[in-house]
């Protein structure tokens, strides 16, 4: 049961009046990260490259690359 299934099946044992007090609060998460999309946008872009940067000297081409498992056992 993915979060979509929990949570209608929450909302279902709630009232009419919690059901739009839910309603209401996930509305105010939506504006807030409209407010703040461009903002946290940036921060993960920023955070993926100095990620990338940091990663970038144990980057290995591994193309051409095939395990063999009898060798591996071997030693």
């Amino acid at each position: 049961m993915g979060h979509t299934e929990r949570i209608i099946a929450e909302l279902a044992t709630l009232d009419e009046a919690q059901q739009a007090s839910l309603l209401a609060f996930v509305e105010q998460l939506k504006a807030e990260r409209a407010a703040a999309g461009g903002e946290a946008v940036a921060a993960h872009r920023e955070a993926r490259a100095a990620l990338r940067a940091a990663l970038a000297p144990y980057r290995v081409a591994l193309a051409g690359y095939r395990f063999d498992r009898e060798e591996a056992n071997a030693r």
